[in-house]
């Protein structure tokens, strides 16, 4: 934190807590330091220097200054001599909190010349995230449902089973169904044709291909065209009947493209634990996932927190793995469990 960072320079350091200011409602610049200063700020860092807010008010070139720049003005919150003391620590703690409120989240420490930028927003490389939540990681709960397929895990779109239907043909044996023939046959030879551009294995049957090959094929690149650009040509010409049906021939229920069938949202997996987040977990076999919640190292306050919620979990994968349902996944739906599956 901001408060450990500035006990951490030692006793008897100075340091300056500075915010940018923000402009509020269209205000002139001259406006902003009138109510800084009714709200009991006496002074600002104004391009660089430490100026009197009384005397930039006098200042008739402070009226020219755009605020779109957080460096241009920045409000002085405090200057503290670092004391470990209970009164300093307090006082350190009210003025860092003052500046994440005034500078909208931004705040500034200034120690012998050098300055630490601090942010308390969700927010990284320029994106915001949501702050986590239980329901965050519920496809139960709308907060937590993946936007594409609502939590359902399957969408209405291009099912891959239909467009390449027998998975042990290579693509140079005709696999992708919709490019055989006359026509639709010149994406396949585009992509027969520049396949040594990007060492592709055409002879490879589809089944054999990594995870990494086979999605090349639907997304495309720089040398051809793949799957998904050729069935957006085709809605884009649905006005011709012969269309219309060829994409009723490969339309079915899908895997969702964005959640990957773990039915929670995208940004869910942003959030990692042992590196790894709960929409990896969910696709790891219960035999690969018992492993790594015993091996799982946590630091002693999340031990702490995480003791009986670890537990739990262990105790229960233990139990599936060994009634022989390890190679089960979390993210398997009840309904497609068999018999025998479901007593145990």
């Amino acid at each position: 934190t901001v408060v450990d960072f500035i006990i951490a320079l030692g006793n008897d350091a100075v340091v300056t807590i500075f915010c940018p200011l923000h402009p509020h409602n269209n205000r002139t610049v001259k406006e902003e330091l009138a109510v800084l200063l009714q709200k009991g700020f006496l002074r600002v860092n104004f391009k660089g220097k430490i100026a009197k807010i009384e005397d930039l008010l006098e200042d008739a070139e402070v009226k020219d200054v755009e605020l779109t720049d957080a460096e241009t003005i920045k409000i002085l919150i405090d200057r503290i001599v670092v004391n470990d003391d209970e009164e300093t620590l307090s006082r350190i703690a009210d003025s860092v909190q003052t500046a994440f409120f005034e500078g909208k989240g931004d705040c500034y420490v200034e120690h012998e010349g050098n300055q630490t930028f601090f942010c308390d927003r969700f927010e990284l490389d320029g994106v915001k995230f949501e702050e986590p939540t239980p329901n965050f990681f519920s496809f139960n709960n709308p907060y937590g449902a993946c936007k594409r397929c609502e939590g359902y895990g399957n969408v209405m779109g291009i099912d891959e089973d239909l467009v390449i239907p027998d998975k042990s043909k290579s693509l140079y044996d005709n696999a992708i169904a919709p490019w055989r023939g006359e026509k639709m046959g010149e994406w396949l030879k585009q992509f027969i044709k520049n396949a040594d551009k990007f060492d592709f294995p055409i002879h490879r049957s589809y089944s054999e291909l990594t995870e990494k090959q086979q999605r090349l094929i639907w997304t495309g690149n720089k040398y051809f065209s793949g799957l998904d650009a050729f069935f957006k040509e085709l809605e884009e010409q649905t006005y011709k009947i012969q269309y219309r049906v060829m994409l009723s021939r490969y339309r079915g229920k899908t895997i969702c493209p964005d959640c990957k069938g773990t039915r929670l949202r995208k940004d869910a997996s942003y959030v990692k634990i042992g590196g790894k987040s709960i929409l990896e977990m969910v696709l790891m076999p219960l035999s690969t996932i018992l492993p790594f919640f015993e091996s799982l190292t946590l630091s002693d306050t999340e031990a702490k927190i995480a003791k009986r919620l670890l537990a739990e979990v262990t105790s229960r994968i233990l139990y599936l793995n060994n009634v022989g349902l390890g190679y089960l996944t979390l993210n398997r739906l009840s309904n497609t469990l068999s018999g025998g599956e479901s007593q145990r």
